[in-house]
Order: C-alpha cells, then structure tokens, then sequence
C-alpha cells in the first residue's frame, strides 16, 4: 500500500494539470457510454421491426435483416459518440470505442482508427495548451 502523501502532487505547469479534476468513481457507469448503448439498441429495435414488416421478407434470409439491424445500429452507436473537443469528451469517446469494440459493434480495425483519431484529438489540445502558455526564461523574469 503506498501513502499517497509521499506522492508529488501535480504542479500547475505539468501536463496532469490540464486533466479533469474530478475523475469518474470506480463502477459509476459512464453517461457517454450509456447514451452510446441507448443509440445502439434503439437503432437495432427501430432497424429490426423495419426489416421484418418489410414486404419484401423472408423469413428464411432472417439472418440477413438481423446482419442489416447490428450495422445500422452500429452507425446509431458511432453518430453519438462524443466530439473530440475536450479532455472529458476525448476520454469518453476512448470509452465508447473501447466498449463498441468489445461488444463487436464495429470492426477492430474501425476501433483503432476510431482510437487513433482520439490521440490525435488529445495531441491537439495539449499543442493548443502550450503554444498558449508563455515561454519560461531559465534566467529568470526579464526586467
């Protein structure tokens, strides 16, 4: 067990001091991802009923409307994911990719480039959080 005090604590200068103060508790459920899910399944029900009504039905192709369903679905999923414009949107769009790949609502290749647009994203505003900052003189303030 570490004492957290022994710990240095973040400065103002250093790149943790950016990130979100207060970060998600353990086993709180992720609002993003939640309304990622809601998207999922409302886009599979909507897509599924659309595909079984439909006249042109049959039932012994019912794998191909199913097929039809989980991709429509996994465009709902996508279409909500976070903007990549923050810190807390970046890190839920990173939990969204990762639990829309662990349930396959999109394919691995898809999520890691999913993932690397969100490093770029993060790369980004980091660049922008510096170039903002002033230069530091290592001879001290110029008088």
């Amino acid at each position: 067990m570490t004492d957290s005090s022994s710990q240095p604590a973040c400065s103002a200068g250093s790149p943790r001091a950016a990130e979100p103060e207060n970060p998600q508790p353990a086993g709180q459920k992720n609002a993003a991802v939640e309304r990622c899910i809601q998207a999922w399944q409302r886009r599979h029900e909507l897509m599924s009923i659309r595909v079984n009504e439909s006249e042109d039905f049959d039932p012994d192709q019912e794998d191909e409307g199913e097929n039809f369903a989980y991709e429509q679905a996994g465009f709902g999923f996508r279409e909500t994911m976070p903007v990549l414009d923050s810190y807390e949107n970046i890190r839920d769009f990173i939990a969204c990719t990762a639990y829309g790949m662990a349930m396959k609502y999109f394919e691995h290749e898809e999520g890691q480039d999913l993932l690397k647009a969100a490093g770029l994203a993060m790369a980004h505003l980091k660049g922008q959080r510096k170039a903002a900052e002033p230069p530091i003189n290592p001879r001290g303030p110029v008088a």
